[in-house]
C-alpha cells in the first residue's frame, strides 16, 4: 500500500448541513506520480480502498480493500472483509476532522504527512480494464483476485 500516514482529502460540495459522518459518504482520492489512491465510503456502511497504478497499454493495476466501516465521533474503524492481498488484513481506527471542504485524516503513530487531494467526480480508472492483485515490494505486483480475508 501507499506510505501514506495524514491525508488531506478535498471535497467539492461535499454534503450539505448533514453530519460530518455524512459528509464522509464520497470517494476521496490522492494522486501521485505512480498512480492514484481512493478511498469510498458508502452510504450503507461499506467502504472499499483502492491503490491504481496505470502500466503499458490501457490496463490498471489495482490494490483493493473492501469492508465496513463506523464512525464514533471524530474516529473512523474500518473492518476490511476482501482484499486481493493475502491475510491477515488489520482493522484500523483513524482520525478524521474537516477543514473547509477538505477531509484530514490522520493514522495513531505514524509521522504527518499532508497532501491535498480531491474529490472523485467520476470513475477513479477511467474506462481502463482494471487487473487485480497485490503490490509487493515496491511496485512489483502479482495477480490475485478479491478474497476473503482475516483480521
Amino acid at each position: 500500500m501507499i506510505g501514506w500516514m495524514t491525508l488531506l482529502l478535498g471535497a467539492t460540495g461535499c454534503g450539505g448541513s448533514g453530519s460530518s459522518e455524512n459528509q464522509l459518504v464520497a470517494t476521496w482520492i490522492q494522486t501521485f506520480p505512480e498512480g492514484t489512491y481512493a478511498l469510498t465510503f458508502n452510504p450503507d456502511g461499506t467502504y472499499e480502498a483502492e491503490t491504481l497504478m496505470p502500466v503499458a497499454g490501457p490496463t490498471v493495476e489495482a490494490e483493493v480493500v473492501e469492508g465496513v466501516y463506523s464512525v464514533w465521533g471524530n474516529q473512523i474503524t474500518e473492518t476490511p472483509q476482501e482484499a486481493t492481498c493475502p491475510s491477515p488484513v488489520p482493522v484500523v481506527t483513524i482520525s478524521y476532522s474537516f477543514s473547509g471542504g477538505d477531509l484530514v485524516i490522520v493514522v495513531p503513530g505514524n509521522p504527518v504527512v499532508t497532501t491535498p487531494l480531491v474529490r472523485a467526480t467520476g470513475s477513479v480508472s477511467g474506462n481502463a480494464p482494471l487487473e487485480y492483485g497485490c503490490f509487493t515490494i515496491g511496485t512489483l505486483f502479482m495477480q490475485q483476485s478479491l478474497a476473503p480475508v482475516s483480521n
